[in-house]
């Protein structure tokens, strides 16, 4: 398995990939470059696949221990794993604001043509 990036998002997909969900550290690797490129190769688009990427760094990190003590520090995997979770759902709005689509509310949407008839519908003019 290989870590690369080039520091450059604009170079490559997977690069883009890796700076939407920071994972550009190459002595922390989040992702290796073949799980990247699949995810590539599922999504519509970089955002997509991000989003895909940051949910399974969300997942690692939550099947982990509560925390690590290592000298004076304490990282917290449960931290980490809700960071993820909340990236994962900004990338993936993200990616349906990049393929045009819209979100609705089950039932709500403009009605204001149908107001509009409404007006003097139960006015009695006396002619019953």
């Amino acid at each position: 398995m290989a870590w690369t990036y080039s520091g450059n998002p604009s170079a490559s997909s997977k690069d883009a990939v890796r700076f939407l969900v920071g994972d550009t550290q190459a002595e922390a690797p989040l992702a290796q470059d073949e799980e990247i490129t699949w995810a590539l190769t599922e999504n519509p688009n970089i955002y997509a696949a991000a989003a895909q990427i940051a949910s399974s760094i969300a997942i690692y990190f939550a099947t982990q221990a509560q925390s690590i003590k290592i000298g004076p520090l304490t990282e917290q995997y449960t931290s980490r794993a809700k960071d993820y979770r909340d990236l994962t759902l900004t990338l993936k709005t993200k990616a349906t604001e990049r393929q045009g689509l819209n979100i609705y509310a089950g039932g709500i949407e403009d009605r204001s043509p149908i107001e509009n008839l409404s007006v003097g519908m139960h006015d009695n003019n006396g002619s019953d």
